[in-house]
């Protein structure tokens, strides 16, 4: 338990356990100032990592702080994509237009723009090709950030696993890491499965972001076996989320448990006030390893 890394729930009115407690974390963190001014908070506490996913809001926030100096001091984790936005977009224009919109929107970094003028059959017909042009858009706004690792959202590592299919997570992992230059990690919900099926698929000392607290809180199919899927798998590492397990647990109580376990390399916290990070940061290092 090396690294405290600030979550962006909180900032973006996402509350798991309460929709009023998010509804009015969205009306105190209502603009891209709100936002910023609590990081400069937080990075005046020591706290300057922050997860964060390609949210609407994180868009205009990073607009912003590219402008100040603050943003030479933070250090990013993307997580991609943002997927209610992919969602909505299929509702709206079908999965045929979402695709469209997609290659439409490709060619925005630079190395990759012969994807402009390939015809739209080619490109639906090639998985890779598709997937790594999301990936180019999705990241095109952190360019300007420093970024240390990226995590494939939960919701299509966990889709990739049910259909024991690793082609977009080595597509993922490849594009990462070769092209960027960056660390990969993969979200998931239900981190024992995510072992196995990677150790099949021969993917060995990966990092995930999984949820990991005393509650079993959002954690499949239970405490008890993420506890034995690390020591089945010990090469692996964890940045824990869903530590405080929505509020009902204490920083202090949430790091005593978290910081007995071995692979945890980071954890999760989202914070909302300055006593909270005072509270936090305090408790944190109290079990710094």
């Amino acid at each position: 338990m090396e690294t405290l890394i600030l979550g962006h729930n909180p900032l973006f009115g996402i509350h798991h356990g309460s929709q009023k407690e998010g509804n009015l974390k969205a009306m105190r963190f209502n603009s891209a100032e709100k936002i910023i001014a609590f990081l400069e908070k937080a990075n005046s506490f020591g706290v300057n990592k922050m997860m964060l996913s390609t949210h609407p809001k994180a868009f205009e926030m990073l607009n912003q702080l590219k402008k100040q100096s603050l943003k030479d001091g933070l250090t990013f984790y993307p997580m991609i994509p943002y997927m209610q936005k992919y969602i909505q977009k299929a509702n709206d224009g079908g999965v045929f237009g979402l695709i469209k919109e997609i290659v439409k929107s490709s060619g925005m970094w630079s190395g990759f723009s012969s994807l402009k003028n390939a015809a739209l059959g080619t490109i639906t017909s090639n998985a890779e090709k598709l997937i790594k042009s999301a990936l180019e858009i999705e990241l095109t706004v952190f360019q300007e950030f420093n970024c240390d690792r990226v995590f494939l959202h939960n919701s299509l590592t966990d889709l990739a696993l049910g259909f024991n299919t690793p082609a977009p997570i080595t597509i993922f992992k490849d594009y990462i890491e070769d092209k960027l230059e960056l660390k990969s990690g993969f979200g998931t919900l239900n981190l024992p499965f995510a072992l196995e099926r990677f150790a099949s698929w021969g993917l060995k000392g990966e990092c995930f972001l999984a949820p990991f607290n005393s509650l079993s809180h959002q954690m499949n199919p239970n405490l008890e076996r993420n506890l034995e899927s690390l020591l089945d798998y010990p090469d692996n590492r964890v940045f824990a989320m869903s530590t405080l397990a929505s509020g009902l647990l204490k920083p202090a109580k949430a790091f005593e448990f978290l910081s007995g376990i071995e692979n945890i390399e980071s954890v999760v916290v989202g914070m909302s006030t300055e006593n909270h990070i005072k509270n936090t940061v305090s408790e944190f290092e109290r079990f710094l390893k």
